[in-house]
């Protein structure tokens, strides 16, 4: 019996001391990963604190680079505007020496002859269009009559525009389509300004490239001349 209770205290013992050890184990695991925690915490807390700093440096660079960049526009800007205020100013002391225009002249007439059209853009289902043209100079506005199915049409018509505005610059030229349904539209269109010094009494004849939305829609002959009073 004595050597049986012997026994069993050392399997009691026995055993007791592998509990305890293996608590000891465990516990040295948890602080090994409490451990390994902190320091990957720690690791990342580092690395974003690295990627703020860098976005930081980052987004500052770029506000200087912008800065910069905007101050080189502006400083282009202004020697733009000094130099346009420059050749402004020099044309019109260029100006101021020269005689009063002779050409555009109260009382004088300005004769446009619409000529003819070449290669206009077909508007009708048939392939073709009733094209007309308009002539504006300042507050002025007269028309050709209408050539019937055609994108080459021969006008011959001669406008007769009184200069009873000096100011008047350019004359604008319209080429529409006539629509007996619905509204008529344009073509094609094209400025031609004014020489201020043209001789009088003598036409000119001009090829002018006319122009909708941005492409080339053809061209338009036109004679001009300055009638004196």
């Amino acid at each position: 019996e004595k050597a049986a209770a012997e026994k069993a205290a050392a399997e009691k013992a026995a055993a007791e001391k592998s509990a305890a050890d293996k608590a000891a184990a465990e516990k040295a695991a948890a602080q090994r990963s409490a451990a390994e925690k902190a320091a990957a915490e720690k690791a990342a807390a580092e690395k974003a604190a690295a990627e703020k700093a860098a976005a930081e440096a980052a987004a500052q660079n770029a506000a200087k680079i912008a800065a910069s960049q905007k101050a080189a526009e502006e400083a282009a800007a202004k020697r733009q505007a000094a130099e346009k205020a420059a050749k402004e100013a020099a044309a019109k002391k260029e100006a101021a020496k020269k005689p009063p225009s002779q050409a555009v002249k109260v009382g004088n007439k300005l004769k446009v002859t619409v000529k003819e059209g070449s290669r206009l853009k077909a508007m009708d289902n048939s392939g073709y269009s009733d094209p007309y043209v308009r002539v504006q100079l300042g507050n002025q506005n007269q028309e050709t009559g209408v050539q019937k199915r055609t994108l080459n049409p021969k006008w011959n018509k001669t406008l007769t525009f009184p200069i009873t505005d000096t100011s008047a610059n350019e004359l604008a030229f319209t080429v529409m389509d006539s629509d007996l349904k619905h509204d008529d539209d344009p073509m094609g269109s094209a400025t031609l300004p004014i020489d201020r010094d043209m001789p009088l009494n003598k036409s000119r004849k001009v090829e002018l490239k006319l122009k909708l939305n941005g492409r080339d829609e053809g061209t338009l002959k036109v004679m001009v001349e300055m009638v004196a009073a």
